[in-house]
């Protein structure tokens, strides 16, 4: 019994011991940007909670309200975003992309990342781990950094925000064109 007991722990120990790869990767302004259509800095208007079913399996989203502009562009935006998931305990419908609740409540500023994928009509929020919360700071918008390998790590005014988005957005845009006339 005792080297039972022996085997088992020495494997929990090996089991521990071996690295382990992160489930979010981590990604730069400019990688993030690379993968989504746009980036918004929004006000959120409305937030509401609904299923739906496809394939015969019940799936929960949120769909939030917002309007604001797109920081690519610079042109404005009033549309409905969504993420798969809710924090409505009662969904019981949670996953480990959803944004934390206080970072998407009515009335809150944001800069998102939407993804080109859409479900009935609406872009689908990229990762919501890059949904990032704007906080007024010594009479300062200022986007609330998420740390290391994250696209802000460290809390940045939003116009210093709005100025790179840009400046990534015209490198990328080059880029693709560049790409286009090569084939």
């Amino acid at each position: 019994m005792r080297f039972h007991r022996l085997l088992c722990a020495v494997a929990a120990l090996a089991l521990v011991a071996l690295p382990m790869t992160a489930g979010i990767k981590a990604m730069t302004l400019s990688e993030l940007m690379d993968i989504t259509a746009d980036t918004l800095s929004v006000r959120i208007l409305e937030t509401s909670t609904h299923a739906t079913e496809i394939d015969g399996e019940r799936l929960v989203y949120t769909k939030l309200s917002v309007a604001g502009e797109s920081m690519r562009t610079g042109e404005g935006v009033s549309q409905d975003v969504i993420f798969w998931g809710s924090h409505d305990v009662s969904d019981d419908f949670m996953l480990s992309e959803m944004p934390q609740l206080q970072d998407i409540r009515r009335g809150n500023e944001i800069v998102l990342f939407v993804g080109a994928e859409s479900f009935e009509g609406m872009p689908i929020a990229h990762n919501l781990a890059y949904a990032y919360r704007v906080e007024t700071i010594f009479g300062n918008e200022v986007v609330i950094g998420k740390g290391e390998g994250m696209a802000f790590e460290t809390n940045v005014k939003l116009d210093d925000a709005r100025n790179s988005v840009r400046e990534i957005h015209i490198v990328l845009e080059a880029a693709k064109q560049a790409a286009k006339a090569n084939k």
